[in-house]
């Protein structure tokens, strides 16, 4: 004990200026993330990083919103809730969802993966943040998949210069649907924490390189015989206290940053902050899929469906004080903006 004081007496009074993640800075089921999609920062070196380092981003190109609302286990379907919300084995208990792709099989699998779409179930409490399974809808049910071997993140409390080396493997096995098995490791380094600057202006951060290697097999029943290959990325990610998803992720293969996403905490009149503004006056919520949605609102206000992704979907004008909407024939979680406000819509 005496001498763990005398090594903090000693180091350092930066040090006490470095921030520390936990649970709580992490996504919070419910809350609305003003996300956006950025044009890949190509010619930035992604590999410095260090003690009170400055990394200037304030030029990212956006290219389109990409809110994100981590959905509580209670909005999940009965067969998911029963596998991640089971109080008998507290290591697959999750604290939200979201929707989430397969990695890119190289191969363009829309319309022949009969699938309705797959959801992350992650996990904030406990010594790690982590995926302890997905669930993936077809034929309007949901099908959870835990992992074997659950994919931890990064622990928590998180610091500068914290390492941690983790495994995952998941095996899903949907005859005559989908088959999808993966073996991966990670490689994390808290590599550096200081200042980064984003279109919105500056934020106290800890710069997270996460590397990972994985084996992949897919089997596809309309394609025939499986398919195998090796997946290798490295994750670039800035964190700051109480914003839930980092302020800014890149994603790079084989060196060459693919995808850009940063938090943009500036409240501009567009779609991302309008997301978390005052809720519509809508009925029934949740709504079977296919049926009609009331909507209270002028007549001629524009309306737009946004799906989990933030992707528009329809949209259209409202023809009086109530107007009668067609929801989206597919289940899940989706946005109903109109006149500057926007909800969250269940769809069943």
């Amino acid at each position: 004990m005496k001498l763990l004081c005398l090594i903090a007496c000693c180091a350092p009074l930066t040090v006490w200026g470095q921030i520390t993640l936990t649970a709580n800075d992490l996504p919070q089921a419910g809350t609305s993330y003003p996300l956006v999609d950025a044009a890949p920062p190509i010619l930035t070196d992604l590999e410095a990083a260090g003690p009170d380092a400055t990394w200037d981003f304030a030029d990212l190109m956006p290219l389109n919103d990409a809110p994100q609302v981590p959905q509580p286990i209670s909005a999940a379907s009965v067969t998911a809730m029963f596998v991640f919300n089971n109080p008998f084995n507290s290591a697959y208990q999750a604290d939200f969802f979201l929707p989430t792709a397969l990695p890119d099989f190289g191969v363009d699998l829309s319309g022949i993966i009969p699938v309705d779409g797959f959801s992350n179930f992650y996990k904030t409490d406990g010594d790690a943040y982590s995926i302890v399974g997905l669930a993936l809808g077809a034929a309007g049910f949901d099908v959870p998949v835990p992992y074997a071997d659950v994919d931890e993140l990064f622990p928590l409390p998180l610091t500068a210069g914290t390492t941690f080396a983790s495994t995952s493997s998941i095996e899903m096995d949907i005859p005559e649907t989908f088959g999808y098995w993966s073996d991966a490791e990670r490689q994390v380094e808290v590599d550096g924490w200081g200042t980064l600057i984003l279109p919105d202006g500056p934020h106290e951060v800890l710069r997270v390189r996460t590397e990972i290697t994985a084996d992949d097999s897919v089997y596809i029943p309309q394609i025939g015989t499986p398919f195998a290959f090796e997946r290798s990325q490295v994750v670039y990610q800035w964190y700051g206290q109480g914003h839930g998803f980092p302020l800014l992720e890149v994603n790079a293969f084989f060196g060459i940053p693919s995808t850009a996403r940063y938090l943009n905490l500036v409240p501009p009149s567009n779609d991302v902050a309008q997301v978390e503004g005052t809720p519509l006056n809508l009925h029934p919520n949740p709504v079977v899929a296919g049926t009609p949605l009331s909507l209270e609102a002028p007549s001629g206000t524009v309306f737009t469906w946004l799906n989990a992704l933030g992707e528009v979907v329809s949209e259209g004008q409202t023809t009086g004080p109530v107007t009668r909407l067609t929801t989206p024939e597919v289940p899940g979680m989706y946005f109903l903006h109109c006149g500057g406000a926007t909800k969250q819509v269940v769809v069943q």
